[in-house]
């Protein structure tokens, strides 16, 4: 009588096919988190992008001017005169965009501050992270005469007197490469960790803003973003800016169009100044 015997794996066999799916593993995680930061990059350069139109359908209709950067408000002491408005604010390219979603990049985290939430309750500034920040160098910038070397230097959306910059807004004919030029950059909320330690602070939020940590106004901000920080140091939060997709960053030019670029080709003059030779 022939007994029948149950097949089993050895304990090789089986450690043999463990090694197999650790190394598949190993192989397909990291692209399945690559495919994702993807996803992400992909999403805020469509933000970026409808971003930009709303800016550009702003300027068409205000005699080819572009927005200023001026709006500050302090829970809500020391309001501006009403022509001066934050580039994204409801009064501003808001109603242009309608989805105030699109003021945050997909890979940004963070929450909007409860106490600011409360003071405006009620009304049509209602705040919200904000992730992008407008090209807005002026030569008073931190009592700075000129950036990249260019005396006056000049971004494409101006911040006014208040910050010693000109009260006139940027016309579009004085552009002189709209496809070259920076008008919006991500990187707002790694800024505002840099400077303030979270970036849940107020200046984060699209109606509310304490003025120039909402813009890129200055070369040496620009530099400690793109030159490398040594592991630990306390600009390693801002180098994070423009790395945050694939170790580059999402921006839109002056005539609308976005591309994805790394840091090192920002520290051109000509990507930001109106008047770069």
């Amino acid at each position: 009588m022939v007994t029948s015997r149950k097949s089993a794996f050895t304990l090789i066999e089986l450690l043999v096919v463990i090694a197999i799916i650790a190394i598949l593993a190993a192989i397909l995680f990291p692209v399945f988190a690559q495919a994702r930061e993807k996803a992400r990059q992909t999403g805020c350069l469509s933000n970026l992008k409808q971003l930009a139109l709303g800016v550009l359908m702003y300027t068409q209709d205000y005699d080819e001017t572009f927005p200023k950067n001026e709006f500050v408000d302090q829970n809500r002491w020391g309001e501006w005169p009403a022509n001066h408005y934050i580039w994204s604010s409801v009064r501003c390219v808001g109603p242009y965009l309608k989805n105030r979603d699109i003021y945050r990049c997909t890979s940004d985290a963070g929450t909007v501050d409860a106490g600011i939430i409360s003071a405006f309750a009620g009304t049509d500034r209602q705040p919200g992270i904000l992730s992008y920040m407008p090209n807005a160098f002026h030569a008073n910038s931190f009592w700075n005469p000129s950036h990249f070397g260019v005396p006056n230097g000049q971004g494409v959306i101006t911040v006014g007197s208040t910050y010693g910059a000109p009260e006139t807004a940027t016309a579009l004919a004085a552009v002189p490469t709209p496809a070259e030029i920076f008008m919006l950059v991500e990187g707002l909320t790694n800024v505002n960790d840099w400077w303030c330690g979270s970036p849940t602070y107020a200046n984060t939020e699209v109606d509310w803003c304490w003025g120039t940590e909402a813009m890129v106004s200055a070369d040496w901000l620009v530099n400690l973003i793109v030159l490398p920080a040594p592991p630990g140091d306390y600009n390693e939060r801002l180098n994070r800016a423009w790395r945050k997709h694939s170790g580059g960053s999402n921006v839109a030019f002056a005539d609308g169009h976005t591309k994805w670029l790394q840091p090192a080709a920002m520290l051109d003059a000509k990507r930001w100044l109106i008047n770069a030779p």
